[in-house]
């Protein structure tokens, strides 16, 4: 599996936001997040989702903690979403029962040494499906 890249230089302090990104594309078929094993937990506010294939996608959006997957969210992500100019970006944290603050943003709680791991059927050979991550440490 390949990680998703983190754009955060200093994840080590309560506060400090991050992106994280990653791909699946035809011969990658299951990434895990870059904050995987983290000495620090993370709350996530965002998950989206981008395609250029011409096929909608099931992305299963999976807790794993170290040893176990568990599936907390099976999103259709739709044909071009995000790309054509007329598809919106996919919300692969909807339908994930999760704590919203003040302002109405979702939280979605990550435990210390616990990722995400995104999976999708093959992606069409030449096409991609970004998944972008945004949060923060806690």
């Amino acid at each position: 599996m390949s990680a998703l890249t983190s754009a955060n230089p200093n994840p080590n302090y309560w506060g400090a936001e991050f992106a994280d990104s990653g791909q699946l594309t035809n011969s990658t078929t299951s990434i895990t997040s870059k904050f995987s094993g983290a000495s620090y937990g993370k709350t996530v506010t965002g998950i989206i989702a981008t395609s250029t294939d011409p096929a909608a996608r099931v992305v299963t959006v999976q807790l794993y903690d170290g040893s176990t997957a568990h599936t907390i969210n099976a999103v259709t992500v739709a044909i071009t979403s995000g790309t054509d100019g007329a598809t919106a970006v996919t919300d692969l944290l909807a339908g994930i029962p999760c704590p919203c603050d003040a302002k109405g943003n979702r939280n979605l709680f990550i435990p210390n040494g616990y990722s995400l791991q995104f999976s999708a059927p093959a992606v069409t050979t030449g096409k991609v499906i970004d998944i972008v991550i945004l949060g923060q440490t806690y």
